[in-house]
């Protein structure tokens, strides 16, 4: 991706493409620093959900929230970061209370993991692969005209003279793009 940020800023200081002075000086700024080690941490999209979820079901459960027995079996988690910092802010959320402890992380997974054991889970998602495994052929053989037009559009305005960003890379740039907007606080 640093590679295509370079080609993008030197398509446009040769005169093509059609960003604007703004986006091509944050593009020119931008810098990737996730590594593969970062998809398993709660990202700052996550935390604020995961708190916001906890307080929707307090909004929702007034009368019983300030009734419940929070023991050590209430919440369940896997031994993942993430996991953990989920059921933590959703605690949080639900009890209007930023000092919870939580109880250490589920060994036996069965209750998490019920789509392991559940056939008709399996069978639908089994389903639900096959389907979306002929949309993926369909889209990556590249046939469908509007797709072929998104990608055209986008190497114009860009600056490229041809059709070098491929429907992979255009893909690339859209999934980190959503990707590091739910690591990094919005504002």
């Amino acid at each position: 991706l640093p590679k295509i940020r370079d080609q993008i800023i030197a398509n446009h200081k040769a005169g093509r493409g059609r960003l604007c002075d703004q986006d091509l000086q944050y593009l020119s700024q931008w810098t990737f620093n996730l590594t593969n080690k970062d998809e398993l941490l709660l990202t700052e999209s996550g935390i604020q959900e995961m708190s916001g979820l906890g307080r929707r079901w307090r909004n929702r459960m007034t009368n019983l929230v300030g009734k419940m027995q929070i023991d050590k079996n209430t919440f369940g988690f896997t031994d993942t970061q993430r996991t953990r910092e989920s059921a933590r802010k959703f605690k949080e959320g639900l009890l209007n209370n930023t000092n919870v402890n939580l109880p250490p992380a589920l060994s036996n997974k069965d209750l998490l993991h019920f789509y392991k054991r559940c056939k008709k889970y399996k069978e639908a998602i089994f389903q639900k692969r096959r389907t979306e495994n002929e949309v993926n052929k369909l889209f990556h053989s590249y046939t469908l005209p509007t797709l072929k037009r998104v990608v055209t559009k986008l190497n114009k305005r860009l600056g490229y003279r041809n059709e070098t960003l491929n429907l992979k890379a255009v893909e690339l740039m859209w999934d980190i793009c959503r990707w590091e907007m739910s690591w990094y606080d919005s504002d």
